[in-house]
């Protein structure tokens, strides 16, 4: 009787926490809408984070095809332990040596990576803020925010990356665990990264917080209050995107047939993933601001929203709610 009961009352929970959800993000979109030039700042981070991707990319295979001698030598000193260890006949440690140098790579390009996406997530997050303290929105101001914690950002980028990159280290490796399982528990881990994450972002923007302290209060904060929330957030921002993707692509077949179909899809896709994108970053700051002096932006439903019993900055450093920039303390 006590397990169905504890079975409704957790079905209920969720399926509230999907309605509030939906509802924050309608809200959110509706914040976005009013000052629209905030959906290019997606665009930059896609822009950016291609051209971390590609361009690597790119001199690696132009270097292979016009020197691959140079090359050869680059990647010989990159891998030395492997290297020397295969010229020594040690191939366990050879296989080992570069599976730990590849992650070890891995997670130091994930680190610039990271840092623009951060960067501009800053930049969205505080046109929000701007909008919440019924300031004119400023872009040069919120990217003024954004390079002013810029050698926070990367401090943070640099904290995710190792916590993500050696996570799935020892999911895969140390623990060995079989590729299937090992993949859900990596997107877990990440699903918890990307929530802590998406909390620790104004705390360390507004109360210039360190990663680890940063990481320690939105992690108190997630279990105490927002853990449902943001589970239904991600849920409904999700199933939008995969509604609407499913939908064009559709469409698309038939209106248009499977030549025009990619492209169809790739730009409604470019597109929710901006709205997306925006909504969350306006959601954060909204669900910041709320949680440390109850403020919110027109519009938005404070029903919906979880009670607050004491309000007050994360980590205890005093913010000008004026301005919306941190004091030191």
């Amino acid at each position: 009787m006590n397990g169905t009961v504890a079975k409704h009352g957790l079905g209920a929970r969720l399926v509230g926490n999907l309605v509030t959800s939906f509802h924050l993000t309608v809200a959110s979109i509706r914040l976005v809408g009013s000052h629209r030039i905030v959906l290019l700042l997606p665009a930059c981070t896609l822009a950016v984070v291609a051209v971390l991707v590609v361009a690597p990319l790119a001199f690696l295979v132009w270097s292979l095809n016009y020197h691959p001698e140079p090359t050869a030598d680059f990647f010989e000193a990159l891998y030395f332990v492997t290297v020397a260890a295969a010229r020594a006949g040690n191939w366990g440690l050879a296989v080992s040596a570069a599976v730990i140098e590849s992650y070890l790579l891995w997670s130091m390009w994930l680190i610039p990576v990271l840092t623009a996406v951060l960067y501009f997530s800053t930049a969205g997050m505080h046109i929000a803020t701007q909008q919440i303290k019924r300031q004119q929105p400023d872009l040069r101001v919120a990217f003024g925010v954004a390079n002013a914690n810029f050698g926070r950002l990367l401090a943070l980028a640099a904290f995710n990356a190792t916590i993500y990159a050696w996570g799935r280290y020892i999911v895969f490796v140390g623990l060995g665990v079989v590729p299937f399982a090992g993949a859900w528990i990596a997107r877990g881990l990440r699903l918890v990264l990307d929530s802590v994450t998406y909390v620790m972002l104004p705390v360390v923007v507004y109360e210039r917080a360190g990663a680890r302290q940063a990481f320690r209060s939105a992690w108190r904060q997630i279990k105490q209050t927002w853990s449902g929330l943001l589970v239904g957030s991600g849920l409904v921002f999700f199933a939008m995107f995969c509604l609407f993707e499913v939908f064009a692509w559709g469409l698309a077949q038939r209106a248009l047939g499977m030549a025009t179909t990619g492209i169809l899809s790739l730009i409604v896709a470019a597109v929710l993933y901006a709205l997306a994108t925006a909504a969350a970053a306006a959601l954060r700051a909204v669900l910041y601001w709320y949680a440390t002096t109850g403020e919110v932006p027109p519009g938005f439903p404070t029903e919906r929203l979880p009670r607050i019993g004491e309000r007050t900055t994360f980590t205890g450093v005093v913010v000008d709610a004026a301005e919306a920039a941190p004091i030191s303390v």
